[in-house]
């Protein structure tokens, strides 16, 4: 069939920078039984074609994340984080949204979503995590470039027998865009705002790997 010939351009203007204030997690001391921490990101993104039918792109957006944590108990601890992100009013919303960028919140003029929610113990050697949480391994990561990471629901083991040696195992239920609302068992393919080329549900995944460092 026929095809489009472009040449486009990826202009990422970060108004400051990327990550503006980075709120440092607060000191566990004996009587406080949280840490909070937390970032607010101004973030505007640009595509640009050239010699194609392609409507140029942009989105700004203000945004951030607020954590809190519980002081380890005996190892044992949990977590809840929230995002969002917000047009301040610099985005073209004319003509459904045919000039907006929806690498950032969608096509949407805000994006307010909890995040990681867990349980976990840990020690020295020793993790186990279960519930919504960031996962950093190859092919299963955050993605963590525009305003919100991508997310997984699942549980993560991980022991390190030495200190160059990390052996970790991770099952994952579902999985959070960063442009969605919630959880689903939705794949990568499947976006909000195009149209894939497969959008059935999936069984998760599971990953097993070894760390040298």
């Amino acid at each position: 069939g026929n095809s489009i010939t472009a040449t486009h351009y990826v202009h990422s203007l970060i108004a400051g920078c990327t990550m503006l204030i980075t709120t440092a997690a607060y000191a566990e001391v004996p009587n406080n039984p949280f840490r909070i921490s937390g970032d607010v990101r101004l973030y505007s993104f640009s595509r640009n074609f050239t010699n194609s039918q392609l409507s140029n792109l942009h989105s700004t957006s203000l945004g951030g994340k607020v954590k809190i944590e519980t002081s380890s108990r005996d190892g044992f601890g949990a977590a809840l984080a929230a995002y969002f992100a917000q047009d301040i009013g610099l985005n073209n919303h004319d003509q459904n949204n045919k000039y907006i960028n929806p690498l950032l919140m969608g096509t949407n003029y805000g994006i307010y979503v909890p995040g990681e929610a867990y349980v976990q113990y840990k020690s020295k050697d020793f993790l186990v995590r279960v519930g919504n949480q960031s996962i950093d391994i190859p092919w299963i990561n955050p993605s963590d470039g525009f305003m919100i990471p991508n997310l997984y629901r699942g549980g993560v083991v991980a022991y390190s027998p030495t200190k160059s040696v990390h052996i970790e195992i991770d099952r994952i239920m579902q999985f959070k865009n960063r442009t969605s609302s919630g959880f689903d068992n939705n794949t990568l393919f499947y976006l909000p705002y195009a149209k894939p080329h497969f959008s059935g549900e999936n069984s998760g995944a599971t990953a097993i790997g070894m760390n040298f460092r």
